[in-house]
């Protein structure tokens, strides 16, 4: 398993994750459209980073992007700890929404990631 490889993108998902976080929960009103468009949003970035991660990765694309996606987890949920204990919690109603686009993300992305890998000929070069 490229361990390196792996935090490199679960950092960029837990990047791009917050920012389109940050920028629903302060620019947006809590709504089923927001949520919807959010989600979009998600779906098209995440499925992209994943689909890199695959297209780059020749031996076991899927596990590598699941190792990021459970990483990427495991900083989220560690980030919204701190933040209970510094902020008023807030519940989220869109949460499964969230979790159910990043498993199509993880999913769509990786497949099309190795897709494209295997046509293009790439090499596990990152």
């Amino acid at each position: 398993m490229n361990w390196k490889r792996i935090a490199t993108y679960a950092a960029l998902l837990f990047a791009a994750q917050l920012l389109l976080g940050f920028f629903e929960g302060y620019c947006l009103p809590a709504d089923w459209n927001t949520a919807l468009a959010s989600s979009l949003a998600s779906l098209v970035v995440c499925s992209g980073i994943f689909a890199h991660l695959s297209a780059k990765q020749t031996s076991r694309p899927f596990v590598h992007a699941w190792a990021a996606l459970m990483l990427q987890v495991f900083a989220a949920v560690v980030v919204s700890q701190v933040f209970r204990v510094i902020l008023d919690p807030v519940e989220h109603p869109f949460a499964v929404l969230e979790w159910l686009v990043l498993i199509c993300a993880l999913l769509i992305g990786t497949a099309a990631g190795t897709l494209f890998g295997r046509s293009a000929g790439t090499q596990d070069d990152f």
